[in-house]
């Protein structure tokens, strides 16, 4: 394999561990502050405390559940309108179930987010 493509390949992959990184970590945090919201305030130590219990593992989640999503179900290739859907799906179910099932979020997100992304596939 020329040196080339074997750096384009690792500079793809690193910017998707990064991406999912991210968007988990931004999704966690904003899950937890609008989903708790009314029980933990809407103020700047809601959102400080939401850094710490939604974005770190939102963060972590992402890495762990997103980079597989896409190498292993989306084959490599995702349009921007997909991961879109997916990240709107991921922020949805996190948001609905974290006022109901609080820490079983890490646990039901994850699951709403590759079964959106096995349907997304399907078609």
């Amino acid at each position: 394999m020329p040196v080339s493509k074997l750096l384009r390949k690792t500079g793809k992959m690193l910017l998707v561990v990064t991406g999912c990184a991210c968007a988990g970590f931004i999704v966690g945090t904003l899950a937890h502050y609008v989903g708790l919201g009314h029980y933990f305030g809407w103020n700047l130590d809601a959102l400080r405390l939401a850094l710490l219990e939604g974005g770190w593992p939102g963060g972590a989640l992402g890495f762990l559940v997103a980079v597989p999503i896409y190498y292993l179900v989306l084959h490599g290739h995702a349009s921007a309108k997909e991961w879109a859907l997916l990240v709107c799906v991921t922020f949805v179910a996190a948001t609905v179930t974290a006022p109901v099932v609080s820490a079983l979020t890490v646990v039901i997100t994850p699951i709403a987010t590759l079964t959106t992304a096995v349907i997304m596939r399907s078609k």
